[in-house]
């Protein structure tokens, strides 16, 4: 069974894993943080539904900056303790990922305004940065590891 493991989590994929013995507890403190901040932007979405916890959406949206502010600090002191390497394939995702997510924003956007597509959702942005920085940190990854 290590023997598996330490092939899976050898490969390239999970290179911040292995580069996470040093800063693990404020990897794991940002991830716990960022996935309270998610269940605090259900809150706030406008929906039909109630809002559990007996929140108001205003105290939804404070409790998701709030704690999206502190996984972002989280993960700049977890970053602030990897090597160069990792900031090099940190830098290329976040970035050819924004760029890419700010594209189709304005694309969707003008075709918006020309009523040839649908308004943006709220959690759109989101999801766009989270599948191309996920798409050009896997890229990087290959490209230099």
């Amino acid at each position: 069974m290590a023997s598996v493991l330490s092939s899976i989590f050898g490969s390239r994929i999970f290179y911040n894993w292995r580069m996470a013995k040093r800063g693990w507890p404020w990897l794991v403190a940002c991830l716990l943080t960022a996935g309270a901040a998610g269940a605090f932007a259900s809150i706030a979405r406008n929906s039909a539904h109630p809002a559990p916890f007996g929140l108001t959406r205003p105290e939804g949206l404070a409790g998701f900056v709030l704690l999206a502010v502190i996984s972002g600090v989280l993960w700049w002191r977890f970053s602030s303790l990897q090597d160069e390497m990792f900031h090099r394939i940190q830098n290329y995702g976040y970035g050819w990922g924004a760029a890419v997510t700010v594209a189709v924003l304005i694309v969707w956007g003008v075709a918006n305004g020309a009523t040839l597509a649908p308004p943006i959702d709220p959690f759109a942005p989101l999801i766009l940065l989270a599948i191309a920085k996920s798409f050009f940190w896997t890229r990087a990854l290959r490209k230099w590891l």
